[in-house]
């Protein structure tokens, strides 16, 4: 039997790291560095991977007073950045990391709450079929979000086994997590905070936390790294506390910022139409199903999924500043209360069949396959294609351009990027290019000189050279024309 129980216990294990595979890890560096927001990380990171500050972090040389989150993410890039080069790759792989980490924990929690490895493997499945997490500026990009969604998940899962365990160590795993989140995305990292008071509330745990001492150690244990960061970050850079206030408390929460003013139902409707609309009729199911399910485990990890949920909605819905990816860390939760009814009915179905000829034990199997079928390959189907959305076609033109350049597919050695306004996108392959010994480098339209040899993809700056210069036409590739500038047209 133990036997037995060890080959089922290794086929899962192996299903599951089949399953995670491809949609963490593969073709991780086949879409160009993005522009929102990872192409700013990618230069905060590759700047601090330069020799000089490690504190604050800096765009094009000056203290980055736009993007003024703590620097974890950062750090960590710029220590990938030293091993592997600076690149996509070392952009995506922490990432990717976390947010394996996060879908194995998961997987080991719930498996090891019902001592069952189907029912983490399913949630690991749903998780993974989730476009709302397996998707750009989450779990495949460079960004913050899958790093802050591993520490949510954490701090809240300590959070719970804490409460049903009564062991003090698993509240200084939350006050740990709730610390390295913040530390990943300033106070995005304490947005679980409601759920997890309610549901202190409901087990009636409140007044024996309030009367421990361990709880305020904790809460030392919390905010004294986070100040002193904040302290010394403000020390070095002047007037960065008060860029904080601005951009990340009262700025992006009571005031609409560059232009994100959606509705207070926009990512309710975020769920349903798009991120999580192949699994949410199952999740509505699982809510009933969870709560009043006669394993205990269940009903209460369903219950503070469902606050986590909800709590975490609301606040993001109320916020003024609302962005496609807010919603990312609900999908673990949401994950969870979907597995439960598909594992539930996996169960009936086995017990049907219990007694029944091999062939026929395999059909509960065969059936749970065939719903997680469809969306799953999709997930996989769309990260193998990589399509470009057409509105970014043109703003990632140039990226494609430099990329085959540092491949040596096409020359750059002596060129230089004619590129206006915000272009972080661009400037990371410029970097990359120098990195490689090629003199590459970007101006603007008011810098063209005879004998430049320019790569350009905006139209009225085309339009500024074809009327002011005499030129050759190098080369002409999506939306790219290359132009090696002759004489200025008012001097013949």
């Amino acid at each position: 039997m133990d036997s037995l129980k060890n080959t089922n216990k290794y086929f899962i294990y192996t299903l599951f790291l089949l399953v995670i595979a491809y949609p963490l890890f593969g073709v991780l560096d086949r879409m160009p560095i993005r522009l929102w927001d990872e192409s700013r990380l990618a230069m905060n990171a590759y700047e601090m991977s330069r020799p000089g500050n490690w504190l604050v972090t800096t765009f094009e040389g000056a203290p980055d007073m736009w993007n003024t989150k703590p620097p974890l993410l950062i750090w960590i890039q710029a220590f990938f950045i030293k091993i592997l080069g600076f690149g996509p790759l070392a952009l995506r792989i922490p990432v990717a990391i976390a947010a394996c980490i996060t879908v194995f924990y998961l997987f080991r929690f719930l498996s090891k709450g019902i001592k069952d490895y189907t029912f983490g493997l399913f949630m690991a499945i749903v998780l993974l079929s989730s476009a709302g997490y397996v998707c750009e500026h989450v779990s495949r990009t460079g960004d913050y979000d899958g790093l802050l969604i591993l520490f949510t998940t954490l701090s809240c899962l300590s959070f719970f086994n804490f409460i049903e365990k009564e062991q003090y160590k698993y509240l200084y795993y939350f006050f740990i997590f709730l610390t390295l989140a913040v530390l990943t995305k300033s106070i995005a990292g304490l947005l679980f905070l409601p759920a997890l008071f309610i549901y202190a509330i409901y087990r009636k745990k409140v007044i024996s936390l309030l009367r421990s001492g361990h709880l305020y150690f904790g809460l030392l244990l919390f905010i004294a790294p986070v100040i002193l960061y904040y302290i010394l970050r403000e020390q070095y850079n002047p007037g960065y506390i008060k860029a904080v206030m601005e951009n990340e408390f009262s700025g992006r929460y009571l005031k609409t910022l560059e232009h994100h003013n959606n509705p207070f139902d926009f990512y309710y409707k975020l769920i349903y139409e798009q991120h999580f609309r192949y699994w949410l009729p199952v999740a509505l199911i699982g809510i009933p199903v969870g709560l009043l399910h006669q394993q205990i485990f269940i009903r209460r990890i369903a219950l503070l999924s469902v606050l986590c949920i909800a709590c975490f909605s609301l606040v993001i819905s109320f916020s003024q500043t609302k962005l496609l990816w807010y919603d990312a860390p609900l999908y673990p939760f949401l994950a969870i209360i979907t597995a439960i009814p598909i594992y539930t009915a996996y169960l009936y179905l086995a017990k049907q069949v219990a007694d029944a000829p091999k062939w026929k034990r395999l059909l509960p199997v065969a059936g749970i396959s065939i719903v997680f079928l469809i969306p799953y390959f999709s997930t996989t189907n769309k990260i193998a294609r990589t399509p470009e959305y057409a509105e970014n076609e043109r703003v990632f033109a140039i990226s494609r351009y430099l990329i085959k350049g540092i491949k040596e597919k096409v020359p750059l050695n002596g060129y230089k990027v004619v590129a206006e306004g915000y272009v972080p996108h661009i400037m990371s392959y410029i970097y990359m290019a120098n990195e490689k010994g090629i003199n590459l480098k970007r101006i603007t339209s008011r810098e063209l000189q005879p004998g430049d040899k320019v790569i350009v993809e905006e139209d009225p700056v085309k339009a500024l050279i074809q009327q002011n210069f005499d030129f050759e036409l190098l080369h002409n590739e999506d939306y790219v024309e290359i132009y090696h500038l002759l004489q200025p047209k008012d001097l013949k």
